[in-house]
Formats: C-alpha cells, sequence, structure tokens
C-alpha cells in the first residue's frame, strides 16, 4: 500500500494549523514533527527558570519567555524552546505574534527522548540566530547545568553543577541551580 506524500507548508501555514493544534509541533524547511510530551519534573525545571528570570530581570530590558515559539530565518526554522530571554524589543516573525526571532539565551531543559538532538542538530540550526549569544542545557536527571557562550565567533563551554551559581554572561545575572531544581526531585 503507498504511504501519501505529506504536503509540504509555508511557515505562515504552518503557524496558522500550530494556533489551531492542541499538540506542539516543530517546523523544519517545510515539514512538521511533532514534539514529545513533557514530564512534571521537566514542567518543573521549565517553570523555575522562567520565575526565577522574570524576578532577575525585572527593571532590565530583558524579557524571559516560555511557551513561544522562536524563528531562525535562515534555516527554515520554527521551535518551542523551554525558555528564551529576549533583550529589548522582541523581532516577531513578519505579520505575525506567534514566534519571536531575536532570541539572545535559549534554555532547553533535557530529556531522554531529545537530549542528542538538542545537543546537536538543534543547537546547530539556532547557531545561525544571529541574536544568539547564550545556549544552555539543563539536565533533570542530576543538578548540571552547561552553557555555551558565543565570543568573537567562538563558542565556550561553562559548567556548573551541585549548588554552583549559573552565570549567564548576556542577560547579565546569576542563575542559582538551587531555584533551577527546587521541586523537581533532582538531588
Amino acid at each position: 500500500m503507498a504511504v501519501a506524500p505529506v504536503p509540504f507548508l509555508t511557515p505562515e501555514e504552518f503557524l496558522d494549523a500550530e494556533r489551531r493544534s492542541d499538540e506542539k509541533h516543530e517546523y523544519f524547511r517545510g515539514e512538521v514533527y511533532a514534539m514529545a510530551g513533557g514530564t512534571p519534573r521537566h514542567a518543573t525545571i521549565s517553570l523555575n527558570i522562567a520565575s526565577y528570570l522574570h524576578g532577575a530581570l525585572r527593571g532590565t530590558p530583558c524579557r524571559p519567555y516560555a511557551d513561544m515559539q522562536v524563528w531562525v530565518d535562515s534555516m527554515q526554522f520554527l521551535a518551542y524552546p523551554d525558555v528564551f530571554v529576549v533583550c529589548g524589543e522582541p523581532k516577531l516573525f513578519p505579520q505575525r505574534n506567534d514566534a519571536i526571532m531575536n532570541a539572545l539565551t535559549i534554555f532547553e531543559v533535557l530529556s531522554p527522548s531529545t537530549e542528542n538532538y538538542d545537543r546537536g542538530k538543534k543547537f546547530m540550526i539556532y547557531q545561525s540566530m544571529p541574536s544568539l549569544r547564550e545556549y544552555v542545557l539543563v539536565s533533570q536527571s542530576v543538578r548540571q547545568i552547561r552553557r555555551y557562550e558565543l565570543v568573537d565567533g567562538v563558542w565556550s563551554i561553562y559548567e556548573a553543577s551541585g549548588s554552583d551559581r549559573l552565570k549567564l554572561t548576556f542577560i547579565d545575572c546569576e542563575l542559582p541551580l538551587d531555584a533551577v531544581y527546587e521541586g523537581s526531585g533532582v538531588e
């Protein structure tokens, strides 16, 4: 039995369909991919990061976002990072208000099913965003965060673990791991 081909969507068609969908999807060059479901631990860690940043960035030009898509124009990619930060006015996808194009710092909480993708292809795609300066990967199995920082065209890696504080250079704040993992069950 032949399988019917899946039609390619324009970014606008995808965003229209996503707005009506009960599930989240990613878009890459015309193709749509269902996202894996989250867990309570994943949701707790993501919410902790967004909540902490909301307070820490109050009074600055920077603002955290969650449950919002980013658009990577050069790669024709739309995704939902767990949390991301924009400093200054958000640059929206043309004629839309449902995707932001100028994330400065992106956080991904690693899941067993997506860890390799988040560390590999997704990071490669995000690197083509002109605005991106920090990419932060947060483990949900151990108290460990890895931050990638772009300076003078070179990505450097920094780690924090245990009860450390992670310095976020480009949004000028420190993220305590105790706040990130509070109530998550990660020891």
